[in-house]
């Protein structure tokens, strides 16, 4: 009796440990930031400084949905309109250097919707100057290409650090600090980005085009652009050759969770986050939300976002995104 017992017991033993394989080898991915491999950045916050700011405003009630990023004006739209990125001959330097050049040249022209020929055309440059061996022709275009892709790998920006927002509206300034931090390996303080870029409670945060300016002048690595009514493909594009063309990360202007998915962590109607990682197919990326910082939360200070959720929020903020 005992032995027939047992032999019921380990047959139900091995039935459960059967299912419990299957149920791991068979489960299907879980969607969300948890599907891309994070580069993880460094937090380079000084949390106490916040904590001073938040004291002396104990009596104050926060505007709720606030985020600190103003919307594009008419003007500023007409400015960003039919711009045209090049690359300094110090950056063809570097590029050729790191042995980076093709790679930043094929985003570039992808980026821009032209064929090689056409870029060299821009850059005052024979276009066997950008191609190996001569193993592209010259009216190749990136963007007239179908080609299969493997399952993605991540180009990401890698030690990056971040910056939490010391203030309620101050994300565009923990955006800049984060920027220059990458490029000259040292960043202004809050109070001096903000003091430059004219952001402020009372003017609605700051404006994306005055913090590309001051980006701009601080640094000799690329000139930022502005770019406020982008397709979806345009922006994943732009962000692409950012990020893997020329090592350097982009500031975008998002409504998070503006489409009510819950696939942001805030419900903030104009916020700025800062990319630093994107995938080689351009179905995602990773994003820095100083705004995690400033909650003093430690999960959601950068995560995974799809380009699709992503082109959502950007759209609906209207602030632009910054390449």
């Amino acid at each position: 009796m005992k032995k027939n017992l047992i032999r019921v017991l380990t047959a139900l033993l091995t039935i459960v440990l059967i299912l419990s394989m299957g149920t791991v080898a068979f489960a299907a991915p879980v969607a969300g930031k948890d599907t891309a491999p994070l580069s993880t950045p460094i937090d380079a916050t000084d949390y106490s400084e916040i904590a001073r700011n938040k004291a002396r405003r104990a009596n104050e009630v926060e505007q709720q949905g606030f985020g600190g990023l103003r919307k594009a004006t008419p003007e500023q739209v007409a400015r960003s309109e039919n711009q045209m990125k090049t690359l300094t001959q110090e950056q063809i330097s570097q590029l050729q250097a790191k042995g980076k050049l093709e790679t930043a040249f094929r985003a570039l022209a992808e980026a821009q919707g032209l064929s090689f020929a056409e870029l060299a055309e821009e850059q005052g440059l024979p276009v066997d100057f950008f191609i190996s061996k001569k193993t592209i022709p010259s009216t190749y275009s990136v963007a007239s290409q179908n080609i299969l892709r493997a399952p993605p790998s991540w180009i990401s920006l890698s030690p990056f650090y971040y910056y939490a927002q010391g203030q309620s509206y101050s994300c565009l300034a923990a955006g800049v600090r984060m920027t220059l931090r990458w490029i000259n390996g040292t960043a202004p303080t809050e109070n001096v980005v903000m003091n430059a870029c004219d952001i402020s409670y009372w003017s609605g945060g700051g404006m994306l085009e005055d913090a590309v300016d001051y980006i701009n002048n601080m640094q000799n690595a690329q000139d930022y652009l502005c770019v406020y009514t982008a397709s979806l493909n345009t922006m994943k594009n732009h962000l692409y050759y950012t990020i893997a063309g020329v090592d350097l990360p982009a500031l975008i202007g998002v409504y998070e969770d503006a489409a009510g998915t819950g696939i942001w962590p805030y419900d903030l109607a104009s916020h700025n986050v800062t990319v630093y990682a994107i995938a080689d197919n351009k179905t995602g990326v990773n994003v820095c939300d100083p705004y995690a910082g400033y909650m003093d939360e430690d999960d959601n200070r950068w995560y995974y976002v799809s380009a699709g959720d992503l082109h959502v929020a950007y759209e609906a903020a209207y602030s632009g995104y910054a390449w």
